[in-house]
């Protein structure tokens, strides 16, 4: 192995890392956080959608009716399969043309 090739890491960023970790796991293991029903994270959907002028994908409608009434700490959620950064509305502003 060329010493290139090797991971290399400041014991701060180690420990921050840890943290997290711990952090996720007490989150995943708490089932008793704030949740609302399906018809509100609904609702919530839907009034995105129209802030945004247009509805959301299907796989951020899931994630958000998922999240919002787990009731778990902790979800996983991928932003790549959620296309986050494409719906920012102040990185691609409506078009005036």
């Amino acid at each position: 192995m060329c010493i290139r090739d090797r991971a290399f890491a400041t014991a701060h960023v180690i420990a921050t890392e840890l943290a997290i970790e711990q952090a996720v796991e007490r989150g995943a293991e708490n089932l008793g956080a704030a949740r609302v029903s399906p018809e509100v994270a609904a609702d919530s959907v839907a009034r995105q959608g129209a802030v945004l002028g247009s509805p959301l994908t299907p796989g951020q409608q899931a994630a958000v009716m998922g999240i919002a009434t787990s009731g778990r700490g902790v979800e996983p959620v991928s932003y790549t399969h959620l296309d986050v950064y494409k719906r920012q509305p102040w990185l691609y502003p409506p078009r005036s043309d």
